[in-house]
């Protein structure tokens, strides 16, 4: 029960949802919440704020303050949920219920139940939102009918967000298959708008569907994801693929591939886009990498002793900057004397000199191979290390979905 803001006199109505809008607004939220099929089919900030829409409209229509531009707040969110194939039975469901539940607020607040009047403008107000909602979802709906690919982003959209785009997808002439190959894609140099995203995006979907004719991808300005029907690819030829990819997208791309199934896809394409962000982080070129490629990155990014152990192998050089490049950059070059002096711009023997003082503050010597191992997990754990706090290298020559 939300306690009004002056309980020593009676509120009216509207007087009391405005008042109280935000606390009404999270206490319908955890109610709907509550509510399994809408927990899985929306975040709990647009629950929030949709709400707070709605009660907004409420408190204006039972002032007799009308409600119109708050109606179009209604109609651009219903047009996102069209787009992203949130179903429309989903949208007005909660409309219903988050009204049921205003109504038990407002008995409260009160101490009897709401009376004929109050009904008649909850009502007015249920079928003022129901009727914006419905029909701004069904225009936008026949829009993406219109674009097949807008029509291929939303079916991949629902895919990725657990949902079910089956209608869509049939409406549209789109096959949903068991098992794909998810890409996920990061641009070196990012997109600027979503205006940038559809021009490029529109002269690129049709080349794909030439060679993929099932393949579905949403695209955004730092990257994008790309599903491919498993049996797409015969023997499961990811690199030909990344190849077609790379000369479609026609623009340096990180991209990482794993295989999942249609009820994982959206675990599936998480973690691809985490292990992109690492190859990034690492300084790795663009290029196609897999999961064995990005295995030991992936497992010493997670926080834990071993990682800050194996850290510790390398912090002695830590406070030397220039002796950490020289190792990075030595342990790149796979230990090519010559190719790392040239890179550092210094004489050979300037580089024994400083292997020679890594060597006495570490322990450890890099012409060793098991020694040269545990320097390498050394200087990943290290650059691992606050990795979340760490923002990605700049967009220059070098996701979210």
């Amino acid at each position: 029960m939300i306690t009004p803001t002056n309980p020593s006199r009676p509120l009216h109505r509207s007087t009391f949802i405005a008042e109280n809008l935000t606390a009404l607004a999270y206490a319908i939220a955890d109610r709907l919440m509550v509510d399994e099929t809408i927990a899985r089919g929306a975040r709990y900030g647009e629950i929030v704020s949709t709400t707070n829409t709605c009660l907004k409209l409420a408190s204006a229509l039972m002032g007799r303050r009308g409600g119109g531009e708050i109606l179009i707040e209604l109609e651009q969110y219903a047009a996102r949920c069209a787009h992203n194939d949130v179903p429309l039975a989903f949208l007005t469901g909660c409309l219903h219920k988050g009204m049921r539940i205003l109504l038990d607020e407002l008995a409260q607040e009160s101490g009897s139940p709401a009376d004929r009047e109050i009904m008649r403008f909850l009502f007015e107000a249920l079928l003022s939102a129901t009727t914006a909602v419905s029909r701004s979802y069904l225009r936008e709906l026949a829009r993406v009918g219109d674009r097949p690919d807008r029509a291929v982003h939303a079916v991949a959209a629902a895919l990725l967000s657990g949902r079910d785009p089956t209608i869509l997808a049939r409406s549209n002439g789109i096959t949903i298959a068991e098992k794909y190959w998810v890409f996920a894609a990061a641009f070196t140099q990012p997109l600027e708008d979503r205006a940038e995203i559809r021009r490029w995006w529109s002269g690129r979907h049709n080349d794909l569907a030439v060679r993929y004719p099932d393949v579905l991808v949403v695209a955004g300005p730092r990257g994008a994801t790309l599903l491919v029907p498993t049996a797409q690819l015969p023997a499961g030829d990811t690199t030909a693929a990344a190849d077609d990819f790379f000369r479609t997208l026609d623009r340096e791309v990180h991209l990482v591939v794993l295989q999942g199934a249609k009820s994982d896809l959206r675990r599936t394409a998480d973690h691809a886009h985490e292990l992109v962000t690492l190859a990034r982080r690492r300084g790795l070129p663009p290029g196609l990498y897999r999961l064995d490629d990005l295995a030991i990155e992936h497992l010493l990014s997670q926080p834990g002793t071993e990682r800050d152990h194996l850290a510790a192998i390398v912090a002695p050089i830590i406070p030397v900057p220039h002796l950490l490049e020289t190792l990075r950059r030595h342990v790149h070059n796979n230990l090519d004397r010559r190719r790392t002096a040239t890179d550092l711009t210094i004489h050979v023997n300037t580089l024994d000199y400083r292997l020679s003082r890594i060597q006495q503050l570490t322990g450890l010597d890099v012409r060793i191979p098991d020694q040269l191992f545990r320097i390498r997990m050394g200087l990943i754990a290290h650059e691992n290390t606050g990795l979340d706090e760490r923002p990605p290298p700049a967009m220059s020559a070098a996701a979210g979905r």
